[in-house]
Formats: C-alpha cells, structure tokens, sequence
C-alpha cells in the first residue's frame, strides 16, 4: 500500500483555479492526466475503494437499495451526483 503522504504532492495541483480537470467526450468523461494519476494513487491508499460492490454487499446495503422506492435511490444518487460536480465546478 503506497503512503498518505503521496496524496500530499497533488495539493499544489488541485490549488489551480484554471484547471480542467475533465472534458466530455462522446459518451464517457476524459481526466487531466495528473487528475487521473491522484484517483489511481487514491485507489492505491485505498481512500477510494476499488471492490466498493464487494464492500456493500458485506454490509448489506445492496438488500437495502433492492428494497428502497426508485424515488429515494433516484434522490440519492442525484444528491452525490451533484455535490461531485458542484466540487468540480467549483475549482473553476
């Protein structure tokens, strides 16, 4: 597992204000490079999980959103939804 510390060296990076940090192409999102390789080291610190499915099923959430109205799992995937573009907006 890589260090915490090497997150550290993305802070100069995320304090631009004038970075895209994605761009859309046809049908799917393309990262910065940099931006790319901070979610690559994040997965390797294991901020970011990559069995995230793996983990909700241990903890018995997917039993949950299979049972939950299509309302509130609309909402609540709209709700993060927003708040990760908001970010992204933001640092603009």
């Amino acid at each position: 597992m890589m260090e915490y510390n090497k997150l550290l060296d993305f802070i100069p990076y995320f304090e631009h204000e004038n970075i895209e940090y994605y761009n859309w192409a046809p049908g799917y999102s393309q990262y910065d490079r940099k931006f790319d390789q901070f979610i690559k080291s994040a997965y390797q610190t294991e901020i970011l999980k990559s069995d995230y499915l793996e983990y909700l099923d241990e903890k018995g959430i997917n039993d949950k959103l299979a049972t939950t109205s299509k309302f509130c799992l609309h909402g609540c995937l709209c709700y993060y939804g927003m708040l990760i573009s908001l970010c992204l907006k933001n640092k603009r």
